[in-house]
């Protein structure tokens, strides 16, 4: 945090002064891994199907991985100070939708859209306004903003009012520096998205670069490490690991979230 003091000018005054604060949070990455084995019959047989055996296997590997780290960086890992951008302990408690014409809060029931165009605004102009409040004014409507919400949710967006305007023109109308962002982990936990949110559909509004400097990161330890490839009888072995510190939020009055859409 950059801290300052102005005073009056003068030829022999030294009054006023810059700096900054420092805060330290312990995180405690994690290392995760994989292992790619493949025998000499299985790449033979795979072969005379015009199949890659090994190089598709290394691919699963590493979109595993990926796909793992990802999810740290948004819920981290249980047991450890490690923390994804949905569960920092440094988060502003998250606001509630409004209640809608239709009945109840959520944006959609099933696959139809529940809430009008405007009151699906109404909730995120919310979220920014809660933003604005949190910052002190350092945020403001035409700051950078990211909306995170599920593919589910994006649906939502397209609804449109009597004007024959959609969500998204009014937010791009209002809040020119916005950018919609979508990801499973931000739908509601169910069979087909073992990755959601146990507290169902969230919204979460981020101001990345709240007061000229970043608000917060995805942050690893390290990055695909290849080891060697290990010879057996008739087969071959290969780990590959990766490792995260999930999440690291430096300004939590950067980041908002409505709950229950």
């Amino acid at each position: 945090e950059r801290t300052y003091e102005v005073s009056s000018y003068g030829d022999y005054n030294n009054n006023g002064r810059a700096g900054i604060n420092t805060n330290f949070p312990e995180r405690q990455p994690y290392l995760y891994q994989t292992i790619c084995e493949y025998g000499d019959l299985e790449i033979e047989r795979a072969g005379l199907a015009k199949i890659g055996f090994v190089a598709e296997q290394k691919e699963a590997a590493i979109d595993g991985l990926n796909k793992f780290q990802n999810l740290t960086y948004f819920r981290g890992v249980a047991g450890l100070q490690n923390y994804g951008a949905l569960n920092d302990p440094s988060l502003y408690p998250a606001i509630s939708p409004v209640p809608k014409a239709n009945g109840g809060v959520a944006w959609l029931n099933g696959t139809t859209i529940n809430a009008t165009a405007n009151e699906i605004y109404e909730d995120i102009q919310a979220l920014v306004i809660q933003l604005i409040n949190q910052s002190s004014g350092r945020i403001n409507t035409k700051s950078k903003f990211i909306l995170g919400m599920s593919p589910r949710s994006e649906g939502a967006m397209t609804a449109t009012n009597s004007f024959n305007v959609n969500v998204a023109a009014l937010l791009k109308n209002n809040f020119p520096g916005l950018e919609v962002k979508s990801a499973v982990q931000y739908g509601a936990l169910t069979a087909q998205n073992p990755q959601g949110s146990v507290i169902g559909e969230v919204v979460q509004l981020w101001a990345p670069d709240a007061g000229g400097q970043d608000s917060g990161y995805c942050s690893f330890n390290m990055k695909l490490r290849a080891g060697p490839v290990v010879r057996e009888l008739s087969a071959y072995k290969q780990k590959l690991s990766q490792g995260s510190s999930g999440f690291i939020m430096r300004q939590p009055f950067a980041m908002a979230t409505l709950v229950g859409v």
